[in-house]
């Protein structure tokens, strides 16, 4: 098919397109049967320095897709594209994008009720739970491509923008006297494997040299570069506080005045151009605004960073008392408590209490209605000195969640601390001063000290179990006398000493040539020198004729270090008679006492459990030590929180 106004080939991609702007002549057409009817002209699309064009391809889920049209949107102080696909199925939807996020979506039947749709209100719709966090007022910049209808480029229209808890999104568009309701995913750059990209596809190069642009200061004639043209909306002079409209051809000097500029640029830590080193790819570092609040008639400033890639968009690093976190948008949406399913309902309005990511928890740390205070470099909107916002801040360290909330938008974002390895390794190049008190969202070492010492205590405790029941420290069995005539006659008695300190443990082995005989009798151990005796009773007794009896006895707390004097004395008698009740060593005058032999042995010592309370003695220290430093450290955090 031809173009009716140039004549130019106009070839539809899909059949069920029935609009197509002409590339040649910029004439919107419309097709009837098999003849293209002109509509009329319509200004160029701008350049919004997306990396997506017609004819860019793609997958997501195992469906492949290409690019056939864009409806470029304008809400005042930048650009967003409606990218009209095609699937390889033959379906069709579209791909939103809007400074480096993707939002590939379809249209749905039905819409919530407009009346819901206030900034933080929640919205049950689809069977999901959703909560508003964009509305404003757009209008329609151009049309390229192929389109299934089109949108008047005269006024506005509202728009509104919502997501649930699994990074989905809901938009509401009011161009028509119907609304239409569209629901996808927002998604990053890497899981639509772009191919066909108008510029270098490499994602670590954090910008192509044919797109930055070159500019000198109106004011001063210092020289800058423009890094992202088609997304940036100002550029702040770092040396005479000029701000500029880089969407201006002639750079007009816009109406926003900041102060001590040139200051704040000498007292960065990260000079403007910096290339941040990330595993994914490079960025670069455009901008810093001064933010500061004031709570309680104290002003607290600190600094945000902006970072710019050409296909993954921006990030931010915040500086605050020399502690650095890097932030990027959230995909989803917080949840909250909510009835009998605890983590279903997403958070409408920031709330001061608490939120939940991912199944992580982050305490709600502050409150504060921050102020923009100075800027230099470049920024993706226009920023007005003075500009206000609230922003609430949770923590579950070395992470935080952050909620920025304006009069048309609410932006989640997730932050994570850069300790001072991270940052050599993103600025190699550069040398940070040590950081000032606590940070925010700074890990407690700490508590990263005790989760160490924790295997470290249980193994402690299972050795020192193991080495009592094992015995490996109890002390042996020295024999210290050996075949000893121990009856009631024999003289001398047999003396020995018992090696070491204290009281020991003795063990003595009796053994008797008995037969058919008992002896009911006890083991003395006499000091020689010492005022108590020691003694432990024994039986020994042979039936039917066997001989050879033999038994052990223990006899505890025996003095160390003097001469021990070893007897026995007890009852006899033969086999079948009971011991008389009268205490004399003869019980049976007609019956001898067999002959016994001893050896005397000093015992092992006794298995005594009491070390496993030393051993948690021992180990309660330092861990006393580490719990107190953990909170004395979360004491100085919470300081500067409004808990502080």
């Amino acid at each position: 098919m031809k173009c009716p106004s140039c004549g130019s080939q106009i070839g539809f991609r899909t059949e069920r397109a029935p609009f197509a702007v002409c590339s040649s002549c910029q004439t919107m057409v419309a097709r009837k049967n098999v003849d293209l009817e002109a509509i009329g002209k319509i200004a160029e699309c701008q350049p919004d320095g997306s990396p997506v064009q017609v004819g860019t391809q793609g997958s997501y889920k195992g469906k492949a897709f290409e690019v056939v049209g864009r409806i470029q949107l304008t809400y005042g102080e930048g650009f967003w594209n409606e990218w009209f696909l095609r699937y390889s199925d033959g379906s069709e939807g579209w791909l939103g994008e809007a400074l480096g996020q993707f939002f590939i979506n379809r249209q749905k039947t039905g819409h919530p009720d407009l009346t819901e749709l206030s900034l933080g209100s929640l919205v049950d719709f689809d069977g999901d739970s959703w909560v508003v966090l964009d509305r404003k007022n757009v209008g329609v910049s151009s049309f390229e491509g192929e389109l299934p209808y089109i949108v008047s480029t005269q006024g506005t229209f509202l728009t509104v923008d919502l997501r649930n808890k699994d990074g989905e999104g809901l938009t509401v568009d009011c161009s028509d006297d119907e609304p239409t309701t569209y629901r996808g995913d927002w998604v990053p750059f890497d899981a639509l494997s772009l191919t066909g990209l108008n510029r270098d596809e490499n994602p670590m190069i954090a910008v192509p040299s044919s797109e930055v642009r070159p500019i000198k200061c109106t004011n001063c004639g210092a020289p800058h570069e423009i890094t992202g043209p088609g997304r940036a909306e100002m550029f702040v002079c770092q040396y005479c506080d000029t701000a500029m409209d880089v969407r201006n051809p002639e750079l007009k000097v816009m109406q926003s005045a900041f102060r001590k500029v040139k200051l704040i640029a000498e007292r960065a830590s990260i000079p403007i151009g910096t290339t941040a080193k990330f595993p994914k790819a490079e960025y670069r570092v455009i901008g810093l605004l001064e933010n500061s609040t004031t709570v309680q008639g104290k002003t607290y400033r600190w600094n945000d960073f902006l970072l710019y890639n050409h296909l993954h968009g921006y990030l931010w690093l915040n500086e605050t008392n020399g502690h650095y976190t890097l932030f990027e948008q959230l995909y989803t949406v917080p949840v909250k408590r909510y009835g009998l399913n605890p983590f279903k309902r997403v958070v409408g309005d920031p709330p001061n209490s608490f939120v939940v990511v991912d199944g992580d928890k982050y305490k709600h740390f502050s409150t504060a209605n921050v102020k923009v205070s100075a800027v230099l470099g470049e920024f993706y909107w226009r920023v007005k000195s003075g500009e206000a916002s609230r922003a609430q801040d949770y923590v579950n360290p070395p992470q935080m969640v952050s909620a920025s909330k304006t009069s048309s938008d609410i932006t989640w974002t997730r932050g994570r601390y850069l300790t001072k390895s991270d940052l050599k390794e993103i600025f190699p190049t550069l040398a940070f001063p040590e950081p000032v008190g606590v940070g925010t969202a700074q890990p407690n070492p700490y508590k990263a000290a005790r989760k160490a010492f924790f295997p470290i205590k249980a193994a402690g405790y299972i050795l020192a179990f193991l080495m009592i029941v094992s015995g490996v420290f109890l002390p042996g069995g020295e024999v210290l006398a050996e075949n000893v005539d121990v009856n009631p006659s024999s003289r001398p008695k047999t003396t020995f000493e018992v090696p070491g300190s204290g009281l020991r443990n003795v063990r003595v082995d009796l053994q008797g040539d008995l037969k058919e005989q008992w002896i009911d009798g006890n083991v003395i151990l006499n000091p020689t020198s010492g005022r108590y005796k020691r003694q432990r009773k024994f039986t020994l007794a042979s039936l039917k004729g066997k001989g050879q009896d033999k038994v052990s006895v223990m006899v505890y707390g025996v003095p160390t270090g003097q001469p021990i004097e070893i007897s026995v004395t007890g009852k006899y008698g033969p086999a079948g008679t009971a011991p008389p009740i009268v205490s004399d060593n003869l019980a049976d005058k007609t019956h001898q006492m067999p002959p016994l032999k001893a050896t005397v042995a000093v015992a092992p010592g006794a298995r005594n459990f009491s070390g496993l309370f030393y051993m948690w003695l021992l180990l309660l220290l330092p861990n006393w030590l580490l719990r107190r430093g953990q909170s004395r450290f979360e004491t100085k955090r919470w300081y500067e929180s409004d808990y502080g």
